[in-house]
């Protein structure tokens, strides 16, 4: 008697799986897991670590000369320990800016405000292509390289490649946050204090 040819067999020889009139294909997950032994693997920088998703403000990134720059701090928690390759954040323009956004990561002077920068992204937006909506977009900066210690405070700078008065990008953020800053610079050269009681919304990831 013939033996019957099962569907993993079939996925093994990288055949269909007929089953009366319809052909099943096997999955992507399936073909890894019986040829390899294990499943396929995350993609690169999709697990997200530490974030603050609340919304009830804003702070904006081009609008005046003195605030090309705009940070806001995050503390990573107990036993969140990584290495954080992009970073999210929910943006929004208004009006029409014509100049790009970047996002930095920085250290910690020890006195709660920004020291020197860990990381850059290669990712660059340009601002023109944001939604207009108030409830804002998350983008993802990615392309980033930056140890992350549990417990410690970095700086999450999100900064214009020009002012564009009228025309600039508002970054949501939760109010009343207390002991949480947010600060503001031409050059991040010299940041000076905004708020010391908001807290900006991102997402890091590793």
């Amino acid at each position: 008697m013939q033996r019957a040819i099962s569907r993993r067999d079939f996925i093994k020889k990288g055949a269909l799986w007929t089953l009366g009139a319809s052909i099943i294909r096997p999955s992507i997950a399936e073909c890894m897991m019986l040829q390899t032994g294990k499943p396929p693997a995350a993609p690169a920088c999709s697990t997200s670590k530490d974030s603050q998703a609340s919304t009830d403000a804003v702070n904006s990134i081009g609008r005046y000369t003195d605030q090309i720059y705009t940070a806001g701090s995050f503390t990573p928690p107990a036993e969140s320990s990584y290495t954080l390759c992009a970073v999210a954040v929910r943006i929004y323009k208004v009006n029409s800016p014509t100049f790009n956004i970047n996002l930095a990561v920085y250290s910690d002077t020890g006195s709660n405000a920004p020291d020197s920068a860990l990381g850059t992204s290669t990712t660059t937006k340009a601002a023109s292509e944001l939604t207009a909506d108030t409830g804002g977009e998350e983008v993802k900066f990615g392309g980033l390289d930056v140890s992350i210690i549990a417990e410690t405070r970095y700086w999450i700078v999100l900064y214009a490649s020009a002012h564009g008065d009228t025309n600039y990008v508002n970054w949501h953020a939760l109010a009343a946050a207390f002991g949480n800053y947010t600060y503001k610079d031409v050059d991040a050269t010299s940041f000076v204090l905004i708020n010391n009681s908001q807290r900006m919304r991102y997402t890091t990831y590793a």
